[in-house]
């Protein structure tokens, strides 16, 4: 990212996130602004969630979601919103974007962001509704992202938090085979990485490997069986020099 610095930390496997640097920044507009604004979006977002409901009805995706909400709270600490490239070409719809999810509705921004292994950045939000046992305080204008979690690709595995009480459980073959496929390509861009631009190469870096290994060992070997031979004539001459005494 570049018109928003981020950090390198990664997130906490364990308890929540630190608050931003600073303290959670308070919200500028009035709370009847925010209160209008969600209710005029209700209906388009109502009517997005409903076609994506429809559309996954006809084309079953490869997964299905299981399980329920344990209200921990995970999913309102870690809030991982996608930031496009674009928001960085044009900085006015990064600026709407977070303007949109910060005051309107009530999320803020961590100290630290994600990225993948193929290069994308989530910025880490924390939403300001989430109560101390778990419940949403807004839970009837919640935004379209809390109402799809988890949310159900067609191209990946559903990203799960843990702890999350929810489960992802594939729906067919092609769930198997789409796992096999993220995995062969993530195992490529690792190679790409360091150099590796095929299997054969791969196999040559693992067998130059494996042979210095075997040197090494071979070398080890042969320090061992001289200081046995120094040891045994030491001992010898030993023998011999308590033998010409007596």
């Amino acid at each position: 990212m570049k018109s928003i610095p981020r950090s390198n930390k990664r997130m906490a496997s364990k308890g929540q996130p630190e608050p931003p640097v600073g303290g959670i920044p308070p919200q500028r507009s009035a709370a009847w602004f925010r209160v209008v604004m969600r209710v005029l979006m209700f209906p388009v977002m109502f009517l997005d969630l409903l076609a994506q409901s429809v559309i996954q009805k006809l084309a079953p995706p490869p997964y299905r979601i299981k399980g329920g909400c344990l209200q921990r709270g995970n999913c309102c600490h870690y809030i991982l919103m996608e930031w496009d490239p674009i928001m960085d070409r044009w900085p006015w719809i990064g600026g709407f974007w977070m303007w949109w999810y910060t005051q309107i509705h009530g999320f803020y921004v961590h100290s630290f962001d994600m990225e993948d292994i193929d290069g994308s950045v989530a910025r880490v939000m924390g939403c300001r509704h989430l109560q101390r046992d778990g419940r949403c305080g807004s839970y009837r204008l919640r935004p379209a992202i809390c109402r799809q979690w988890p949310r159900i690709e067609y191209t990946s595995k559903p990203y799960l938090l843990k702890g999350c009480g929810y489960k992802a459980v594939p729906r067919s073959a092609q769930a198997h085979d789409l796992e096999r496929k993220i995995r062969d390509e993530a195992l490529q861009r690792v190679r790409e990485n360091l150099g590796l631009a095929s299997e054969k190469n791969e196999q040559t870096v693992v067998a130059q490997e494996m042979k210095k290994l075997t040197d090494l060992s071979a070398l080890q070997d042969s320090g061992r069986k001289k200081q046995t031979v120094v040891a045994q004539e030491e001992s010898s001459e030993s023998v011999l020099s308590n033998g010409k005494k007596e």
